[in-house]
């Protein structure tokens, strides 16, 4: 069964461990992060959740006919650059969960959630 909303398909991907432009399985967990993830989250998975504050900052701000999605809470869009790299800059494994400035969703959330 498909998520309701836009949102909840990126929090399904990302429960999954797959991204929400590609559609491409993230890379695992390195060991050492695992660890530490382990006492935060009791879990292993790469799913961009070890506290829960970057995916509940997903949002949306409209200006005019235009809708944008991201992490807009200052506290989190380091985090969010650093799994989406929109920067260019990160070092961490890509984890991307929205697109870039040019980029779309994957195929399945463009045809449901954008009508493409």
């Amino acid at each position: 069964m498909w998520p309701t909303t836009l949102f909840e398909a990126i929090l399904a991907d990302a429960d999954e461990g797959l991204s929400s432009v590609s559609g491409s399985k993230w890379a695992p967990l390195s060991e050492d992060y695992k660890k530490i993830k382990e006492k935060f989250s009791h879990n292993n998975k790469a799913n961009l959740e070890l506290t829960g504050a970057l995916l509940d900052s997903l949002t949306t701000k409209q200006s005019g006919d235009s809708i944008e999605i991201g992490f807009f809470d200052a506290d989190e869009v380091p985090i969010a650059d650093g799994h989406n790299n929109f920067s260019g800059d990160s070092k961490l494994p890509l984890r991307q969960s929205i697109p870039k400035p040019g980029q779309n969703f994957r195929a399945g959330i463009l045809r449901k959630w954008i009508g493409f």
